[in-house]
């Protein structure tokens, strides 16, 4: 259920005109509130024209806390809407809890509005009709934003799956490398070592060389000795 806390309630004559508002009349400040399960008072729209549309402070979903100083806790509907609703022209002091939304805090605020019984701006009366397509447009408003929201939260996951997803292939990817490295140190350190290998080889074959090179150097002399002494 929603309360009209903008005008007086207005009952339609014969012929479907609007009734004329009476001595007694009552007014309100333009805005409309459902009640939670949890008691609080939300606004559900600012109703176009009105007191709180033109001091334009009161947004959708803020919370009525306290109306002229009293608290709106533990408050039936009814029992609020005649706190709120008074002689047309008179004020009404008004304080509220506007809800933590993004990097907004959590704020308190109030606010004073003068009770109005017609759409001046209008030259009439609103009524039932007109504001029920208020809050029907206001619904559909919010129906709106929510499937943007759920569009904006399954975007933001998407793009968080997505970012997941690069960073394993990240890790992956730098295991990987880093296997790669690995096994390029472990060659170059296997080809070091078969190049000190080899040059020792090589070491070893030239001192053989050079030994063999005396041995034939020794056989020669040898030869050649005893060749000179065959001749004598």
């Amino acid at each position: 259920p929603h309360s009209y806390h903008g005008f007086p309630e207005e009952a339609q004559a014969e012929g479907g005109a609007a009734a004329a508002p009476s001595a007694t009349e009552q007014a309100g400040v333009g805005l409309i509130f459902s009640p939670t399960d949890d008691g609080k008072f939300v606004v559900y729209n600012v109703v176009k024209d009105s007191a709180a549309d033109e001091v334009g402070v009161v947004n959708i979903h803020d919370v009525l806390v306290k109306v002229d100083g009293r608290s709106t806790e533990g408050l039936s509907l009814e029992r609020l809407r005649t706190l709120i609703v008074g002689p047309p022209g008179t004020c009404v002091h008004l304080t509220f809890v506007r809800p933590a939304k993004g990097k907004q805090r959590e704020g308190r605020y109030s606010v004073d509005l003068i009770r109005t019984p017609m759409d001046s701006r209008r030259g009439g009366l609103r009524t039932i009709e007109q504001l029920d397509a208020d809050v029907k447009a206001v619904k559909a408003q919010a129906i709106e934003e929510t499937k943007a929201r759920a569009r904006e939260e399954q975007k933001r996951k998407e793009v968080e799956s997505a970012l997941r997803k690069e960073q394993l292939q990240l890790r992956e990817a730098k295991s990987n490398l880093e296997f790669v490295v690995g096994e390029l140190r472990k060659a170059n350190e296997e080809k070091l070592a078969v190049e000190r290998d080899l040059e020792d080889q090589r070491q070893a074959c030239e001192l053989e060389k050079q030994a063999l090179e005396a041995q034939l150097y020794e056989a020669d002399v040898l030869r050649t000795a005893a060749e000179d002494e065959l001749r004598r």
